[in-house]
């Protein structure tokens, strides 16, 4: 009989040991950050857009018909660069962000997040006149990474 009382102790103790040994965080934290954008006809004086459409290439709408002066880019963490259509009234320029991803731990119940930094940036000249970006890394701070002007 002892050794029965023991064996169901020594199981509720496994059972209640599993029970509070998990995580009971959530993890709630990004692990990409996008690119942030503004629009500019001089440097460091945002315009809004109107009338503004953004889709990643071969991907679905970011923003349909919107006035805006800024835009989020999000990045791929499983390619090396990341191609988005930009579309006001009639005109269209494609913009492809070439950049590095690297692999971070956040924490053992959110696994691994990615520090991404801008290498280069090409896009057509439609409706973009020039491109700058000024922040290679895109990260949690939202700042201005890439400033297009048109």
């Amino acid at each position: 009989m002892t050794y029965l009382r023991c064996m169901k102790y020594l199981a509720s103790v496994i059972i209640i040991s599993l029970f509070f040994s998990c995580a009971t965080d959530v993890c709630n934290q990004r692990i990409a950050w996008p690119a942030q954008a503004g629009f500019h006809h001089v440097p460091d004086t945002l315009v809004l857009v109107s009338n503004l459409s953004v889709w990643g290439l071969n991907h679905d709408s970011l923003y349909k018909k919107q006035s805006l002066k800024q835009i989020e880019f999000p990045l791929s963490i499983a390619n090396g660069s990341s191609a988005f259509v930009i579309n006001v009234d009639s005109d269209f320029d494609t913009l492809t962000i070439f950049h590095t991803n690297t692999p971070y731990l956040i924490s053992k119940q959110c696994g691994y997040g990615y520090q991404q930094v801008i290498d280069s940036v090409q896009y057509t000249k439609h409706l973009i006149k020039n491109l700058t970006w000024k922040i290679p890394e895109s990260d949690k701070n939202d700042k201005e990474n890439i400033q297009i002007f048109y």
